[in-house]
């Protein structure tokens, strides 16, 4: 049985570690595909940061679809959804109430 490698920086999941990048569920870099959405977080006012969240485009009813999420890249119309704040600024905050 082949042994998968992940990405170095790969950040999985409930297990935080600092990274520069953007990745999905089963370790893929999805920087490249959703640059909107990584230099909005970028700009956040924070030294690090790990979001529990999913990227989401919508139909032209503004329903979300993730059959769309497969085949968008680069365009403005795919967005985040942010779920939980797991770490900021170093601080590891899934235990906190």
């Amino acid at each position: 049985m082949l042994q998968r490698t992940l990405p170095a920086g790969f950040i999985a999941p409930c297990l935080p570690t600092k990274t520069d990048k953007l990745y999905s569920r089963p370790g893929n870099d999805l920087t490249h595909r959703f640059p909107l959405i990584v230099e909005t977080l970028a700009r956040l006012r924070s030294r690090s940061c790990i979001i529990d969240g999913e990227a989401v485009a919508c139909d032209d009813n503004g329903v979300a679809s993730f059959n769309l999420i497969r085949y968008r890249r680069h365009d403005d119309s795919t967005f985040l959804y942010a779920f939980d704040l797991i770490e900021l600024n170093g601080d590891d905050l899934r235990r906190a109430a």
